[in-house]
């Protein structure tokens, strides 16, 4: 164990070999940066202060000596630590065991007490509403999408779960405020945030077995409202006796009981269930800290969560009041407004259990002393500027996306009697929606979209980049949109469909113009075109069951056209008929995607489709609901809105994976449908994923 004791010098901490530690000179800004990132502001104490000099105030302070497991030495210093060679805390992070938990012998019936008090509030609310909304949290102040970025070279202790591997994740934030009721936001109460992580790989928690994301819910505060699921439910109970009552006296009581907590605030004791009660101050939830405020596993060890505003942006709304008086949505507004103008970033840290007695996991109102455990940064969470809110994306997100805690891998485990009893709670009030709404929830679905293989003229290396993308990022299906073929031998769809079964997700399968026999057949051609073809269809493709999204096929090949060039597209009115069909029986709130393999009208690619009634079906299909068509045959990606019937309907079109590339590299195309919406992304072979344009 190495404990450092660093002097202030002009601009440099100079750490003494006379303590056995190799000289090294660090630029004061240099070693603020460092402990920053790596033990997070919190972490950085106030001890003394020996000297003034006028640049920094890394002086000032002294990080414990003894958080490092050396000697407190704080003589004008900073004790410094690396950050693989020393451990972070005062004491060493508890091992996680299914003993620090205590089951109550009552919980079960306490759980069903929740559920009756659930039930009540939906009941309610649904009846006035028109819909189900979330018993809790049921107003949202922005929907926003971002990436999280874990960390690398972080300690073994914080290594852990989601955060054993450094990467980047793409996530979707929701921030709410914890009634069950859409409520004006005069009334003062206390705001929540809502993190879903995608494309998370382990073992994950009962209930969660088909999902591939980690949840966290979080709220403005560091402690919940009650110390268990008996008190809660107490609370719970007077809630759902209030709810959709008196709006105007809770809007006066909100803003007697704002005195009352400003007063509390005053003398250094907040309190939570004031602000429950309505008591919480008018603030820019974009400034605010929000935490995980119960436990929950963390690997090997217990933890709680926190993700911190660090964008300048965001720092300058901490403690920011915001006008509620004369508009209803006024924190929507104003998060919307931040949004488009700036984005935001986060940092996620954790807080390590070193201490079972005094930070207890069955009682979630004792704050854990972050003077014994800091907050530790782990990842950044980073949203680009984006419009934060429109009604028609909120509506899609309150009826199609759920958020739980039990969302997750079982490293993450939730722990404590509130976080068990949020586990039957939550998936009783999901269902209750989802058959109230007659709409599906689900977790969000990544789809590969390729076309124009060309197997006989393929490109081996494009081919074995495909294979290991599908193989690394598992996504939820392929869809081919035709021409796995060059010749349309049985030779070539032989080893097209042994490929595509070697991929190990589910496919859908489209014909191409290169998929049915040319001039050099004729008699197939015009006897038996699709032959060669269906086999291959009936062995690989399945039927699929993809959450939240329709594939529609779309044929646009015929035996025969009346024009010379036959490789065109047409789409015959028995096609477009099956198609609507289909997207008629879609679930309500799905995004439909129809698979055709020539674009059904121009849109400048470099190669051409000229589909006969492309035009038309393009119409018919936008108006039926559909949200996009993907293509191939041009061999060139592209992602175009078209207007047809007053709506929008995109034109997608997939690269090509031969040796055809018309001067473009290899390429498929990345889909990923979430909350009612998606985007795509152009993955060329030998370059970073971008956005479609």
């Amino acid at each position: 164990m190495v404990a450092l004791d660093a002097r202030y010098e002009q601009q440099s901490v100079r750490l003494d070999r006379a303590r056995n530690v190799d000289r090294l000179a660090i630029a004061n800004g240099e070693v603020e940066r460092r402990i920053r990132r790596i033990a997070g502001p919190d972490s950085m104490v106030p001890l003394t202060r020996h000297y003034n000099p006028p640049r920094i105030n890394l002086h000032q302070y002294c990080l414990r000596a003894d958080e490092f497991g050396g000697t407190r030495r704080c003589h004008g210093g900073l004790a410094v630590r690396t950050l693989k060679d020393m451990p972070m805390l005062a004491h060493t992070p508890i091992r996680y065991s299914p003993d620090v938990e205590r089951i109550d012998p009552n919980e079960a019936e306490t759980i069903a007490g929740l559920t009756d008090a659930f039930r009540d509030i939906l009941d309610t609310t649904s009846r006035d509403y028109g819909r189900a909304v979330r018993s809790v949290h049921a107003k949202a102040h922005g929907i926003a999408r971002g990436t999280l970025t874990i960390h690398e070279g972080l300690p073994t202790e914080l290594a852990q779960g989601i955060f054993a591997s450094p990467g980047t994740h793409e996530a979707v934030l929701r921030l709410s405020t914890n009634a069950g009721d859409l409520l004006p936001d005069a009334i003062g109460l206390p705001r929540g945030l809502a993190l879903k992580v995608l494309d998370v790989d382990g073992e994950r928690l009962p209930g969660s077995e088909d999902d591939r994301t980690q949840d966290f819910v979080m709220a403005d505060g560091p402690v919940f409202a009650a110390p268990d699921a008996q008190a809660f439910l107490k609370s719970l109970k007077l809630l759902a006796k209030t709810t959709d009552r008196m709006e105007t006296g809770k809007v006066v009581l909100s803003k007697v009981l704002r005195g009352i907590e400003a007063g509390l605030e005053a003398v250094g004791h907040p309190s939570a269930t004031v602000k429950t009660l309505g008591g919480a101050p008018h603030l820019h939830p974009l400034g605010e800290t929000f935490y995980s405020q119960t436990p929950f596993r963390y690997g090997d060890h217990v933890a709680k969560f926190a993700l911190f505003p660090v964008s300048p942006a965001l720092v300058a709304l901490t403690g920011a009041a915001v006008d509620t008086s004369d508009d209803r949505d006024a924190l929507r507004a104003a998060v919307r407004d931040t949004l488009i103008a700036h984005g935001g970033q986060w940092e996620l840290r954790v807080q390590l259990n070193t201490d079972l007695d005094s930070m207890p996991v069955e009682d979630a109102t004792v704050e854990w002393d972050q003077a014994q455990s800091p907050f530790v940064t782990v990842a950044t969470l980073d949203v680009p500027p984006q419009i934060g809110w429109d009604d028609e994306q909120t509506r899609a997100t309150d009826e199609a996306l759920s958020y739980s805690i039990w969302h997750g891998i079982a490293a993450h485990q939730p722990l404590g009697n509130i976080n068990r009893a949020r586990r039957d709670t939550y998936r009783f009030s999901a269902d209750y929606r989802r058959g109230f709404n007659g709409c599906p929830m689900h977790e969000p679905a990544r789809l590969a979209d390729l076309a124009d293989v060309h197997f006989g003229a393929e490109d081996p290396a494009a081919i074995a980049w495909f294979g290991k993308c599908v193989a690394d990022e598992a996504p939820d299906a392929v869809v081919m949109t035709g021409d796995l073929t060059m010749r349309a031998t049985r030779r070539e769809f032989q080893r097209g469909g042994e490929w595509l079964a070697s991929l190990g997700v589910p496919v859908t399968l489209e014909v191409g113009n290169h998929d049915i026999p040319y001039y050099w057949d004729p008699f197939r051609r015009l006897f038996a075109p699709y032959q060669r073809y269906a086999a291959v269809e009936r062995m690989i493709e399945r039927e699929l069951d993809l959450p939240g999204v329709t594939i529609v096929p779309l044929k646009t090949t015929a035996r025969a056209q009346w024009r010379w060039n036959w490789s065109k597209g047409r789409v015959s009115s028995g096609s477009l008929r099956r198609a609507l069909a289909m997207m008629a029986e879609a679930p309500k709130g799905n995004v439909i995607l129809v698979a055709a393999h020539h674009p059904l009208i121009d849109g400048g690619a470099k190669g051409t489709a000229k589909t006969h009634g492309g035009d038309a079906a393009l119409g018919a299909l936008a108006e039926a609901g559909a949200h996009a068509v993907l293509s191939g045959h041009v061999h060139d990606p592209f992602d175009l809105p078209i207007e047809r019937h007053g709506r929008i309907v995109r034109m997608i079109g997939a690269g090509t994976l031969s040796k055809r590339t018309r001067h473009t590299p290899p390429a498929f195309n990345e889909i990923r449908v979430a909350d009612g919406a998606f985007e795509t992304i152009v993955r060329r072979m030998g370059e970073a994923p971008v956005a479609a344009a």
